[in-house]
């Protein structure tokens, strides 16, 4: 399918649903690579171990956020098209603050 902004609502649902499936795999390698990095020894009094605890922690308690998040305004607007394409750009826009979140923790890493 060929996504672009023209497309009656349907097709944004699922074209939207596609992006925020290439941003899922990409928040899961982010995620895993940071925990990945964290299994080093640590320098300069870090904690790599208590951080990759607390960033495991973190993720679930983040994915159980969005998913509430989401919902809400879903059902703020109830049925029909109109509201089609509310979940997933609520997704998406949670997705993209997610991994820019992961971004800052790894530039952080020494």
């Amino acid at each position: 399918m060929d996504c672009n902004e023209s497309q009656p609502q349907m097709g944004y649902v699922a074209c939207g649903s596609a992006k925020n499936d290439r941003l899922s795999a990409e928040l899961d390698k982010r995620y895993k690579s940071l925990l990945n990095k964290l299994k080093k020894p640590a320098q300069h009094g870090q904690d790599f171990t208590r951080a990759s605890i607390s960033l495991t922690e973190s993720q679930k308690s983040w994915e159980q956020f969005i998913k509430a998040d989401c919902v809400v305004e879903n059902s703020l607007l109830g049925t029909g098209n109109a509201s089609a394409g509310v979940a997933v750009d609520c997704d998406y826009t949670h997705l993209k603050e997610r991994i820019e979140r992961l971004k800052y923790l790894e530039e952080y890493l020494p």
